[in-house]
């Protein structure tokens, strides 16, 4: 059980329209509530009492997620700057049993967006209970350990907690401020252990399952061509939806349920994954995550706290699958994976791991623009894409509904090629099969526009490089106290070609750059030959944090990139 007790005071009148709702979860298969007070201090002495309360639930139905939590809210009284609010609150545990056996695990924020003082965490526990803490260096912080009786008491105190300021392209909430993290688990493999005897059961097949899998696999020869069609099976053919009610927060669905309901979670997606696969003869694993939507996080002390995802691993292929990642290949792995922190699950030996990041090269968006420029600044132009990685999962999501195709890529287009219109019918736009997850996604795109190049005098200026900024995009601040975290690193690869007018002259070609930094790498380069003047770009994203030592170097390399890309080819007569 615990007890709470938040004292906040609004400075501004915007904090103190905020602050009249004050809201707070707690599962409600085994815990209650207890408002014990709720109090504003006014100005002039007055002590006016809350007593509206209510609940409701913490369902996130726009992704099919239903839980057993729930939100208790407290309606305050109008509020003034400068009142103080006092709240008083118990969440109690009524459950006659621990649905996590005897371990016992929580992070707490000592830290805000908004400045704290007197920020504290007490936890009492009986002495034969041994606690291990990892806390995040505060300034002032205080760490207290004390005997009372037949509990041991350990208290954690800053008086004053500076606030951390919100930075674009910042990591998660989570990951940056400052928290105690407590946990009875001594090792990783202990939790492990504890998760294996949790989803062990649930891994095991039924007839229906073997059916399935021999069926899914049947006439392929290799390892990979198995793991390929039981993967796309399962992301493809199998929604996603999650009950989290109870120990179904944590504990997977046996696989023969999902497969007959044809829906589950990520844990009961990745059990499917690894009970066809078993089924097949290739072992695989439970991998529970802990997402880039939270964060990185300190690997020590072990506990459960941390995560937030499970997926399948397959140790003969070093192969980790996302049963949840609809649009994206076996190979791709999504972002919010990329680089997580995650526990993969054996029976004796668990072992702490941080997820594939793959390189630059293997998330790619080229681009293959040919234009036949007139000395209008029109332009007839065909575009061929083609997208890999977590590049082409995004474009799989947002292009594969064929109703929407053409609308959505010339919207897209016209973008960076203002009034493009696309060719009538079929010419206009064709793709490859969007449901083929395991190729990278290829476009073609044909059109018009009356304002491919814009006149500059007596000349017209066009473009020739890709439409991307990294200035406004990544460094936009003079300084930086947190780290840049970017979703994933990736390669930009365009090549436009102009076929210039007849009678038209270059006035001026694009410079030849190239560029090779800790951060990326930019090489630009032209070619003119007769009436075409073709220029190639490629720059790639090569780190995805930044740390604020680094920033001012990451600066000058996106001021130097976008001083490259913001060249232009001038033409007159």
């Amino acid at each position: 059980s615990s007890f709470r007790q938040v004292v906040f005071q609004p400075l501004t009148e915007e904090a103190a329209t905020a602050a009249r709702d004050f809201a707070f979860a707690y599962q409600a298969d085994r815990q209650v509530v207890q408002l014990r007070a709720g109090r504003v201090y006014r100005a002039d002495g007055r002590v006016d009492e809350t007593v509206e309360t209510s609940e409701g639930p913490a369902d996130n139905p726009a992704i099919a997620m239903y839980t057993s939590a729930r939100i208790f809210y407290v309606q305050l009284p109008r509020l003034d700057v400068g009142d103080v609010v006092e709240l008083r609150y118990r969440i109690e545990e009524v459950s006659a049993d621990n649905v996590f056996a005897d371990y016992f695990g929580e992070v707490q924020q000592l830290q805000s967006s908004e400045p704290v003082r007197n920020a504290e965490y007490v936890v009492i526990a009986p002495t034969s209970r041994k606690l291990l803490f990892g806390v995040t260096p505060l300034p002032g912080l205080e760490r207290e350990e004390r005997q009372q009786g037949d509990s041991r008491v350990y208290r954690f105190f800053a008086p004053s907690v500076r606030p951390t300021l919100t930075e674009p392209n910042m990591p998660p909430w989570s990951e940056v401020l400052g928290h105690v993290h407590v946990s009875t688990y001594a090792t990783w493999k202990d939790v492990g252990a504890w998760y294996w005897g949790l989803a062990k059961e649930q891994i095991n097949p039924d007839d229906e399952v073997r059916r399935k899998a021999l069926e899914l696999t049947k006439g392929l020869k290799t390892d990979e061509e198995k793991v390929r069609a039981i993967y796309g099976w399962v992301v493809k053919r199998t929604r996603y939806v999650a009950l989290e009610f109870g120990i179904y927060g944590y504990k997977p669905r046996r696989a023969s349920q999902t497969l007959a309901r044809g829906w589950g979670d990520c844990k009961d997606k990745a059990t499917l994954i690894v009970s066809l696969l078993q089924v097949v003869g290739i072992p695989a694993n439970l991998v529970i995550v802990r997402t880039a939507l939270r964060g990185a996080f300190p690997t020590e002390p072990a506990s459960l706290a941390p995560f937030d995802h499970a997926i399948a691993y397959v140790p003969s292929l070093d192969l980790y699958l996302d049963g949840t990642a609809e649009f994206t290949g076996s190979t791709e792995l999504p972002p919010f994976d990329r680089g997580s922190m995650a526990l993969v699950v054996h029976p004796e030996q668990s072992r702490l791991v941080t997820l594939p990041d793959p390189p630059a090269s293997q998330t790619e968006r080229k681009k293959r623009v040919r234009a036949a420029l007139r000395m209008d600044g029109s332009a007839s132009v065909s575009i061929q894409h083609e997208a890999s990685g977590a590049i082409a999962a995004q474009w799989r999501l947002r292009y594969h509904g064929e109703s929407s195709l053409r609308d959505r890529i010339g919207a897209d287009t016209a973008q960076s090629l203002p009034g493009f219109v696309l060719d009538p019918g079929n010419a206009g736009v064709e793709s490859d099969d969007l449901e083929q997850i395991e190729q990278p996604v290829r476009l073609r795109v044909s059109g018009k526009t009356q304002s491919f190049a814009r006149r500059q005098g007596d000349e017209l200026s066009v473009p020739v490089t890709p439409p991307d900024r990294f200035v406004p995009r990544f460094a936009s601040l003079s300084q930086r106290k947190l780290d840049i975290l970017l979703s994933y690193r990736s390669t930009i690869d365009e090549a436009w070609t102009i076929e210039l007018p007849t009678g038209a002259k270059v006035r001026e070609l694009p410079k030849a750059h190239a560029l090779s930094t800790p951060f990326g790498t930019l090489r630009l380069e032209v070619n003119h030959t007769g009436n075409t003047v073709s220029v190639t770009t490629r720059v790639g994203l090569d780190k995805r944090r930044i740390a604020p030592g680094e920033y001012a170097a990451f600066v000058k390399f996106c001021e130097e990139v976008d001083r490259a890309l913001n060249q232009r080819l001038l033409v007159g007569r």
